[in-house]
């Protein structure tokens, strides 16, 4: 009931295709509402925060992206210099340093800025499972701050700038202002264009999913009111103009300061996150023939009948048939590697023939 697939006839390798798709949850290429979970464990949300496409009091939520905020110097976290303490941030920028940038390098980039815009940062770090292999490059739109008069959109410069792997072989462009409308790029201030006391607003790292955000640069653009309520959300305030002032006091918790609720708020009132992941997809075709002398007898024990195998209905005998439902594909050492289910059952007999043709995608 097997028959082997000849490699040179049988089975046909399609070249690489590149595919895009929605990257979040279900194909979906925009989300517009960031949860957080109550229930984050331990000691890691003063380290990141988790952002779920649901409230996660919902079974079927799913983790999207995580945000992160790290400073050069720890400020933002429990500790200071000699003293006991985690220092979260410092280890969260360190981290993301040492991940993009070559080593010894102490601080990041940003434009023209100067050493004060590289202190301290936010960062997004898309699930894996979202983006696959990569992120597109010029196919993201993020929104912070308030819808109006205090919003900030920003996308990458790969439409304007060449393809750059920087010294650690990682693939990197710069954000700026920007919107995406109808597939058209329109970037507002090029990040060589930015104020040095500024900065540009940060790096994009397509392969590892990661976006790096100078907080320097967001404060100057977002900026609320430093004697404004904090409250639960962490949001300094400015009549309807929502802040993003991370706290950079020394031997403070993250968590509890707010710069990372700040941030989510800071999404919550963009509400606008869409992105698009990038993947390239090998097809493999397998031929699988059944020529009119062959599988027109089952094993299916409903097909015969007594200790004599022979067909349970009695016209079998002389002209047998059988219905094709699945095919499985085998390796050499007879385990079965994928299976393929046919939408109806093909009549099989001495006098037709099947070929049925089964794509695997890689």
């Amino acid at each position: 009931m097997s028959k082997i697939l000849l490699e040179d006839r049988d089975i046909v390798q399609e070249s690489n295709v590149t595919l895009t798709s929605g990257i979040w949850s279900e194909g979906t290429a925009s989300l517009t509402a960031f949860y957080t979970s109550s229930t984050q464990s331990g000691s890691n949300g003063n380290y990141f925060f988790q952002i779920y496409n649901k409230d996660t009091s919902d079974s079927t939520a799913q983790k999207q992206f995580s945000v992160l905020y790290g400073h050069k110097g720890g400020s933002g976290s429990v500790g200071k210099p000699g003293v006991d303490g985690n220092r979260e941030t410092a280890a969260v920028y360190g981290q993301l340093l040492n991940l993009t940038q070559p080593a010894e390098t102490e601080l990041f980039t940003f434009g023209n800025g100067t050493d004060v815009t590289k202190q301290h940062i936010f960062a997004i770090a898309i699930d894996r499972a979202r983006m696959r292999e990569k992120v597109d490059p010029g196919n993201w739109q993020l929104r912070l701050g308030n819808p109006g008069a205090n919003q900030l959109d920003l996308i990458d410069d790969s439409s304007t700038a060449t393809t750059t792997v920087n010294d650690n072989g990682v693939t990197e462009y710069n954000i700026v202002s920007g919107s995406i409308q109808g597939g058209s790029t329109t970037i507002n201030t090029a990040a060589s264009s930015m104020a040095a006391a500024t900065g540009s607003y940060g790096k994009f790292y397509p392969d590892l999913g990661l976006l790096i955000l100078s907080a320097h640069a967001l404060e100057k653009s977002l900026v609320g009111s430093t004697g404004g309520g904090a409250g639960a959300a962490g949001v300094t305030t400015q009549g309807a103009l929502l802040g993003l002032n991370a706290l950079t006091g020394s031997n403070v918790n993250a968590q509890y300061s707010h710069s990372l609720h700040r941030f989510v708020q800071a999404l919550n009132s963009g509400s606008m996150f869409q992105a698009r992941r990038e993947e390239a997809v090998t097809s493999t075709h397998y031929f699988c023939r059944a020529t009119n002398d062959k599988f027109n007898r089952s094993n299916n024990p409903s097909w015969v009948t007594g200790s004599t195998g022979e067909p349970r209905i009695e016209s079998f005998k002389t002209s047998p048939k059988t219905y094709i439902t699945t095919v499985g594909l085998y390796n050499d050492a007879n385990e079965l590697l994928a299976v393929a289910k046919l939408s109806s059952p093909i009549l099989k007999s001495k006098s037709r023939e099947a070929l049925i043709k089964v794509k695997l995608d890689f």
